[in-house]
């Protein structure tokens, strides 16, 4: 991951796609005050994300997962504005139910989206 970003490439992009990388970001706060470097202002970013999904290849590398809150949360702290935010849903959310009860797992009850899996961002530097 690049920690300095050279000055010829510092906001020279109007958009920038990050798609089916971030779980490889072990330090995803740096990596998105990178992207927001090279984009231009009111340059456009996507991002999509993964919440469920099974460790995956390559292994050494796979680290993160990130909750519907913490995308919200991670794009505010490093300048951008949420436009979209499409969520990618669980077809069977029965079967993670069953999954979760028999694991003694609790989810909350006053929150709706446990059939989240990832979801799909379109944000704005500010």
């Amino acid at each position: 991951m690049i920690n300095k970003i050279d000055k010829k490439y510092k906001e020279s992009f109007d958009v920038i796609f990050m798609l089916e990388v971030s779980e490889y970001c072990w330090n995803i706060y740096q990596a998105l005050l990178n992207v927001k470097q090279l984009l231009k202002k009111g340059g456009i970013f996507y991002l999509s994300t993964h919440f469920i999904y099974p460790v995956h290849q390559p292994i050494e590398f796979d680290s993160i997962r990130l909750t519907p809150r913490g995308v919200e949360k991670l794009l505010e702290e490093t300048g951008f504005e949420i436009l979209e935010m499409k969520p990618r849903l669980l077809r069977d959310v029965g079967f993670m139910y069953g999954v979760y009860s028999r694991e003694g797992m609790r989810p909350a009850k006053n929150y709706d989206k446990h059939n989240f899996v990832g979801c799909l961002v379109k944000a704005q530097k500010k």
